[in-house]
This record gives structure tokens, C-alpha cells and sequence, in this order.
């Protein structure tokens, strides 16, 4: 555990966040380099929330949505982080606890269709990226890990001290399980209608691997008939996308054998 390292935003309250004292060549090293991690996609949460809203943090890693999260809700909003890998909720726990934010709930637990006990399987160089599946194509099997997997909506209607009736803002990026995740949401989200937001990985690949198919989450999204943008990082614009125009870049990725292309879509008004 290293830190902690102040983020670099434009918010009036500063925050610091404890990282991975191991390597790990993304979010631990951009934070610690340049007090920042995935700059448009944060200027877009910037944006989609405020004081009383509520926002739900799917594959929560070590808090750094989660942080920023806590500070635009505000006394009055909240937080739910889930995040199941066991040494990336203890940061997450370690930072919630060090910034003295009093409106976030922290579960060691992934988000499924059904409640359940699940495996993890964990990548020791990227610890953003541990899925729920054994990935095919390495040579070198991944440690694993057993991981307790929640139903959304049941868990965050029924189980929670403080239950959630609705959803402002959804983040999802789970490495692959962003079906299962959603599909056991899906009750809460149409409840939460139409001021609902999405920011959702699509990675085509890694849901196949995980045993759903991009066509299988697009399918789940258009259900709630919300407008869907492109986020374009390196644009660092949003970009209109039709389900049509969806559905011929799934097809077109599944085609190609090994791609792991994706990209993130904000699902919701905006």
C-alpha cells in the first residue's frame, strides 16, 4: 500500500487516495504519476452528479469513482461501491475511511443475476483488470479467488439498512460480467426511469468469455429506451451512436478472432 496521493481535480474539498504498493500498470501508476485516472471519462461524472443524487459504483477498485463520487452527492446523496477482489476493497475501505466520507456503503461482493458464491480470477500486473472467467488465451493460468456475487436489485432494495429505491448514476465496468450485472439490476433501473445514466463497458470479447455476447448487452440497454453516446476519450467529446450502428461494430469485433476491442457508452440523457 502506498500514499496517500492527492487527485489532481477541480473540486473544492482536495482528496488523497492510498494505491497498490505492488506494480500495477495502470490506475495505481496514473494516479501516482498524474493525480488522475481516465480524465474525460471523470470530467463526465463531473457533470452527471450533484447534491442528493444517488451513485452506484459497479467494480469499484481501490475508490477512485467512488471518491469523487461521495464529494459531488454530497450530505444529502449517497454512494454504494461494490467491489469483490479482497486486497483492492481493503484500499477501498483504507480510502473511504482516510478522505472521512460518512454518505458511502462499501461491499465486498460483485454483482451478478443471483446471488451466489463465485471465483475470481486475477491479473498481478493490471489489478483493474480481474475477471469472472479464466481467460482462454493465456498461457499461464490466473490465480484464483473466491468472491461472494450479489442480485442487484434484490440486494439494493431489500438488504441494504438504508434501501436504494432508485438510481441516478450507474457505473459498470466489470471485465466482462456487465450482462449478468445488469440483467440483475434491471428491475431497479426501469424503476429509476428516465433520469437514469449509464457509463458501461462494452468489450465484446471479454462477454463471451464470460458466457454473454455484446448483442446480449445491447440488447439489455436498448430495452430501457434511453439515447446511447460513444464516450471518445482521446475526442474527448461524446458521439451519438444508433443501435444499428451498435450492432454493426459488435458484429464486425465478433468477427475478428481475438479482438478485445470495446468502448464505454453513456446510456441516458445527457
Amino acid at each position: 500500500m502506498k500514499g496517500p496521493y492527492p487527485l489532481k481535480l477541480d473540486l473544492q474539498q482536495q482528496l488523497t487516495m492510498f494505491v497498490h504498493q505492488k506494480t500495477d500498470i495502470h490506475i495505481s501508476k496514473q494516479i501516482i504519476e498524474h493525480g488522475i485516472w481516465e480524465s474525460y471519462e471523470t470530467s463526465l461524472l463531473l457533470t452527471l452528479l450533484s447534491p442528493g443524487r444517488t451513485f452506484i459504483d459497479v467494480g469499484a477498485n481501490m475508490g477512485y469513482y467512488t471518491l469523487i463520487g461521495s464529494l459531488l452527492v454530497g450530505e444529502q446523496g449517497r454512494v454504494v461501491a461494490f467491489e469483490p477482489e479482497q486486497e483492492n476493497f481493503t484500499l477501498l475501505e483504507k480510502n473511504i475511511l482516510n478522505n472521512k466520507l460518512a454518505n458511502v456503503v462499501a461491499v465486498n461482493a460483485g454483482l451478478s443475476d443471483h446471488h451466489a458464491d463465485g471465483k475470481l480470477y486475477l491479473n498481478d500486473k493490471n489489478l483493474g483488470d480481474h475477471q469472472i472467467y479464466q481467460p482462454a488465451n493465456n498461457a499461464v493460468s490466473r490465480a484464483e479467488q473466491s468472491i461472494q456475487l450479489l442480485q442487484g436489485d434484490d440486494f439494493l432494495l431489500h438488504r441494504l439498512t438504508s434501501p436504494v429505491s432508485r438510481i441516478d448514476v450507474l457505473k459498470v465496468d466489470t471485465q466482462g460480467a456487465e450482462f449478468v450485472v445488469l440483467t440483475g439490476l434491471m428491475p431497479l433501473l426501469k424503476q429509476s426511469l428516465p433520469e437514469l445514466k449509464m457509463i458501461v463497458e462494452f468489450t465484446p470479447y471479454s462477454l463471451k468469455q464470460a458466457g454473454a455476447s455484446g448483442m446480449a448487452l445491447l440488447d439489455i440497454v436498448v430495452e430501457l429506451g434511453l439515447p446511447m453516446q460513444l464516450i471518445d476519450h482521446l475526442g474527448r467529446k461524446l458521439v451519438p451512436i444508433s443501435e444499428i450502428e451498435m450492432r454493426q461494430w459488435i458484429e464486425q469485433t465478433d468477427a475478428a478472432v481475438g479482438n478485445q476491442g470495446f468502448i464505454n457508452l453513456l446510456v441516458g440523457h445527457y
